[in-house]
C-alpha cells in the first residue's frame, strides 16, 4: 500500500532542513550544531512560504 506524498513547498522546506542537518553532521560531527542548523533552515524557509487553509 503506497502512502501518498504531496510535493508542496512545505515538503521542500522539510527536505532542505533534512539535507542541511545531514550535511552539517557529516562535516562537523556535532549533533547539537547539526540540529540547530537544520531547525534554522526549516524555520527560515517555512516562515517565508504562503499559508494555505
Amino acid at each position: 500500500m503506497a502512502i501518498p506524498v504531496g510535493l508542496t513547498p512545505q515538503t521542500g522546506a522539510i527536505a532542505a532542513a533534512l539535507v542541511t542537518t545531514a550535511a552539517l553532521h557529516t562535516w562537523l560531527r556535532n549533533a547539537v550544531l547539526s540540529v540547530i542548523g537544520g531547525t534554522a533552515v526549516h524555520v527560515a524557509l517555512a516562515s517565508s512560504l504562503p499559508h494555505f487553509s
